[in-house]
């Protein structure tokens, strides 16, 4: 038994993963679970591809399809946490368990096709000398990918939900917190991808070097991204910022829509309270704590935003913060660009610069060097 360079890199990324799940399981959150189940199902695919590689598939036969069926519940399994991770007071529930229904059928379908059979005509599947296989099928290989791939785009509009929903409910955060999902989600499609060639090259049309150039890709580009996943999660996990249950599944406006009339009387409403008590100014302000004392409802203020102001509750208080900046930068020449952030209502270096860069084209260091001198004053949003 030896292992090629691919397996190798498998065989580290199996270790990684289960270390992981093993450290993170043990702090007990229904996150933290979910997050060691993925790891645990992601690392048994791994280990089926270490069998495969090293040829022990050949030598004991009955090991080969464990890891990689039960591993395709590691794509279920991510969506659950991605749930958890977005949604404040998530929980598990027996409706959950439909997500792994298609699981149990291809898993009974691989006892009933192999785990049932001789060792020898199991050793006649893996060579792909038996015929009339279902496990040999092209159509049974492409439905067991097609799992994972609906369950990893779903995972995908979760997250873009996530964003969107906290960009309009929230003014100290534009959602990205769980970006590195979507990045890693994009790394896991095209490895689903690499892995479909692999499998053409490998068994429908051989072609040597080609299978071996996919299989040290398929390699060293899991490990990467292995790697970048369980940094990015765990930092994730330490800070996440779940929205309100109900808040992702929320209608935009239905029958709750409001006239121009009235959105007008809001749109003034809100500018005057802006200009007149400056809550932009508390980092930690909410839609539902602006709308408190204007007063509006939390669904009549996201929609004045949206539709007079066209900017999500994000932007909105975001433009009010860099107006409030760029009059600091001018008066208070003294100030660091750090104080000048925090006392604008910024908590994030990066966010502070993504927005001003945004309405000026300049960074905070490059529009008070511009502007130095000046007796123009700037002007606030609502004027």
């Amino acid at each position: 038994m030896t292992f090629g360079p691919a397996g190798l890199l498998a065989a580290i990324g199996a270790v990684l993963f289960l270390a992981m799940a093993f450290l993170t399981a043990r702090h007990g959150g229904l996150r933290q679970r979910l997050f060691a189940a993925f790891l645990s199902a992601a690392s048994l695919s791994l280990v089926n591809f270490v069998i495969v590689d090293s040829g022990l598939a050949m030598m004991q036969p009955r090991l080969i399809f464990i890891g990689n069926t039960l591993g395709l519940a590691a794509a279920p399994l991510l969506y659950l946490f991605a749930h958890a991770m977005a949604s404040e007071g998530f929980r598990l529930s027996p409706q959950h368990v439909r997500h792994f229904v298609p699981l149990a059928v291809i898993s009974a379908i691989v006892i009933w096709q192999y785990h049932a059979r001789p060792e020898a005509d199991q050793i006649a599947i893996l060579t792909g000398a038996a015929s009339g296989s279902w496990l040999n099928s092209p159509v049974f290989v492409l439905a067991i990918f097609a799992y994972p791939l609906a369950y990893l785009t779903a995972t995908a509009l979760l997250v873009r939900r996530y964003e969107q929903a906290s960009r309009a409910t929230r003014s100290s955060s534009d959602g990205r917190e769980m970006r590195w999902l979507l990045v890693s989600i994009a790394g896991l499609a095209a490895g689903a991808g690499l892995s479909i060639a692999h499998y053409v090259f490998t068994n429908l049309y051989p072609v040597a070097w080609l299978a071996l150039a996919l299989a040290l890709i398929l390699g060293a580009g899991g490990l990467v991204l292995g790697l970048y996943f369980l940094v990015s999660a765990f930092r994730s996990l330490q800070a996440a910022a779940p929205l309100p249950a109900g808040e992702l599944e929320a209608a935009k406006y239905g029958e709750h829509r409001i006239d121009e009339a009235q959105l007008t009387d809001f749109a003034e409403t809100v500018n005057a309270y802006m200009a007149a008590a400056r809550p932009h100014l508390d980092p930690a302000l909410t839609l539902e704590a602006l709308a408190r004392p204007l007063p509006l409802t939390s669904r009549e203020l996201s929609q004045t935003l949206n539709r007079h102001f066209g900017q999500s509750f994000y932007e909105f208080i975001a433009r009010w913060r860099v107006a409030d900046a760029k009059a600091r930068l001018l008066d208070r020449p003294g100030d660091t660009i750090t104080q000048v952030m925090l006392d604008s209502g910024f908590s994030s270096k990066s966010s502070f610069i993504t927005a001003f860069r945004r309405e000026t084209g300049l960074t905070p260091s490059q529009w008070r060097a511009n502007r130095a001198g000046s007796n123009t004053r700037p002007r606030t949003p609502g004027t």
